[in-house]
């Protein structure tokens, strides 16, 4: 996937991912403790055959979503994706 980048923001309270190829970027920011449940969002948009997101890019997601981090914090889960 060389026109693939992943960046990775973990601040106190909430975590950032944002995900780009091929002119797709995709943006994931939840609480901490709520990584299966954004899991379970991201298969659901590879399952999706008009979702460009593919099972792919949603394994490499996961594999970020798996870090350990602390739970405790209100819970927010909100993903979005844009076309460049």
């Amino acid at each position: 996937m060389p026109d693939t980048t992943v960046t990775l923001q973990l601040r106190h309270g909430s975590h950032r991912l944002v995900l780009e190829k091929s002119g797709h970027r995709w943006a994931f920011q939840w609480d901490p403790g709520l990584e299966h449940a954004l899991m379970g969002h991201v298969a659901a948009m590879a399952r999706d055959p008009h979702c460009p997101l593919g099972w792919v890019e949603a394994a490499l997601v996961c594999r970020y979503l798996g870090r350990p981090s602390p739970t405790g914090h209100p819970a927010s889960i909100r993903p979005s994706h844009r076309t460049k």
